[in-house]
């Protein structure tokens, strides 16, 4: 696994994608669980309004809308 340090690392050029892998409907859901979760980690404030919006997406698949949670709940207070 991917350690939060190791996501940090990869620096602000990183947000951009992992919000596209999160939000990718055609992806993989363990990608998009991964992506959400990695976003909660290195994003800000900012990110969690697409995380919110996956988490209560009820056709987005579960796995991605438990991990936006726990990505969304590292962002928001």
């Amino acid at each position: 696994p991917v350690k939060a340090e190791q996501w940090r690392a990869l620096g602000p050029e990183a947000l951009a994608l992992l919000q596209k892998k999160a939000l990718a409907t055609d992806g993989f859901p363990t990608v998009r669980a991964r992506a959400a979760e990695a976003l909660g980690l290195v994003g800000g404030a900012e990110h969690a309004s697409p995380l919110l919006a996956l988490a209560t997406d009820g056709n987005t698949p579960l796995i991605v809308r438990m991990s936006a949670v726990r990505g969304a709940g590292k962002l928001v207070p």
